[in-house]
């Protein structure tokens, strides 16, 4: 993937984690892995099957997974920190 997507990156998946967090969502099921929050970040931003499983962008989706998953208020106190 090219380094120009990961605003695109960041967005999706905030869409995901949203979309995952909502009450029957994947989080409720005890179904969202980060290996199904790639593949469905994959399939939104029209990537190639498999294109986020290298070691590198595995790191950067995790990030943004973890970082979409920090409540609101949580998340604008980091921005504001740092």
């Amino acid at each position: 993937m090219d380094e120009s997507l990961l605003p695109k990156l960041a967005r999706c998946t905030r869409e995901v984690v949203s979309k995952a967090s909502k009450p029957g969502g994947l989080l409720d099921k005890g179904e969202f892995t980060m290996s199904v929050a790639r593949g469905l970040i994959t399939k939104e931003m029209g990537l190639k099957e498999g294109e986020l499983d290298g070691k590198e962008w595995k790191k950067v989706v995790k990030e943004e997974v973890t970082a979409a998953l920090v409540c609101p208020s949580e998340r604008a106190l980091q921005e504001e920190d740092g």
